[in-house]
């Protein structure tokens, strides 16, 4: 009787520590005296068997070594679900610090708040830093590929040809690193007078050309400096954009590497500008119609008619896609040329803005 009661009493023990716990399943401490009544329990009711049933002698495992396994057992449960509920809290702090950065992407401080805890959770769950081993490969892959690339171009004695230096290229690692620098997919295509030209965005409207070769001179001598306005009311408005030419390829590819620069209160983007005479090319033969994107919204076929230069460029039809529940304009459409010379000719304005938004130009080439 003893025994039993002893028993009763632990379960309501351990019955009272679950309740408590189960209220508040984060107090680690009100857990581990849950289980720690648990295991007191089993433990006695094996003590119970034991003077009943004895150790039995068939081979069979004693319960002594049934209460050792299953208090081990326990331990190492409980050590996996506390890491848990750290890898829990640590979640919840790192979506709340990129809650926070995406709200104002400018504050620094607060990004790296987020990354911080980033870090902290992929420790947490023992993540390896799987960055620095990509950086490493890239980095070796890179150097042979540009050793390799140099010895080919030096046996065939072309001289003409501009060939930087290894140590010069944009490393792999700087591209893993700041996705912002890596080249324009079509800059190694262009001709070197389009190389050495690269696009600055989201410029303050009161800089000028002096401020800007001040900007960029740590990369290089900058020979042109050209402005992209647009028509409003009958005057020019500047649109906080340019195009800045260097003297050399090295310049631009430094400029280009260095990304997003801070300069008078904005974070001004640097890119490589694109070539619009290739997209030229890539009409082919009988093709009349180009797909233009990323319009203005409050747009109507007058306006884009106008823009695209109306009779006297050859347009013959202009098409809008809208909605078919709200018949809303979806920012798309279609301008329909009388030849593929016009629509080569129209190609051209690929990458210019319109109403301040940067316009996308996609020909057609099924005939």
């Amino acid at each position: 009787m003893k025994s039993e009661t002893k028993i009763k009493i632990l379960r309501t023990k351990m019955k009272s520590a679950r309740a408590a716990w189960r209220k508040d399943k984060l107090n680690l401490k009100l857990k581990k005296e849950f289980k720690i009544m648990k295991q007191e329990l089993l433990q006695a009711k094996m003590a119970i068997e034991m003077k009943k049933g004895g150790t039995s002698s068939n081979g069979h495992k004693s319960v002594s070594g049934d209460v050792e396994q299953h208090s081990s057992s326990c331990k190492q449960n409980f050590v996996s679900k506390s890491k848990n509920t750290i890898i829990k809290k640590l979640r919840i702090k790192m979506k709340e610090a990129r809650a926070a950065w995406r709200e104002n992407k400018k504050d620094r401080t607060l990004k790296k708040k987020f990354k911080k805890a980033k870090l902290a959770l992929q420790q947490a769950k023992g993540e390896p830093n799987v960055k620095k081993d990509s950086v490493k490969k890239l980095n070796k892959m890179t150097n042979e590929k540009s050793s390799d690339h140099l010895a080919a171009d030096r046996k065939g004695g072309d001289s003409s040809m501009d060939i930087p230096s290894v140590s010069n290229q944009p490393s792999a690692a700087s591209e893993v690193e700041n996705p912002k620098t890596k080249q324009d997919p079509e800059a190694a295509t262009t001709t070197n007078d389009a190389k050495r030209k690269v696009f600055v965005s989201n410029l303050n409207f009161k800089v000028d050309e002096a401020a800007i070769k001040k900007l960029f001179s740590e990369c290089g001598k900058v020979t042109e400096v050209t402005w992209l306005e647009e028509e409003k009311k009958g005057s020019k408005v500047f649109m906080g954009c340019a195009y800045v030419t260097f003297t050399t390829l090295a310049g631009a590819r430094k400029a280009v590497q260095r990304g997003e620069v801070h300069h008078m209160k904005r974070d001004v983007r640097v890119e490589y500008s694109r070539d619009r005479t290739k997209m030229m090319s890539e009409v082919v033969e009988g093709a009349t119609s180009c797909f233009v994107g990323n319009l203005p919204f409050e747009l109507d076929e007058k306006d884009l008619e106008a823009w695209a230069g109306g009779s006297a460029a050859g347009v013959k039809k202009i098409f809008l896609l809208k909605d078919r529940k709200t018949k809303k304009q979806k920012g798309c459409g279609f301008v329909e040329f009388h030849n593929t010379e016009n629509l080569r000719k129209f190609v051209l304005k690929n990458g210019s803005f319109f109403k301040g938004r940067k316009i996308r130009l996609r020909p057609k080439n099924h005939v």
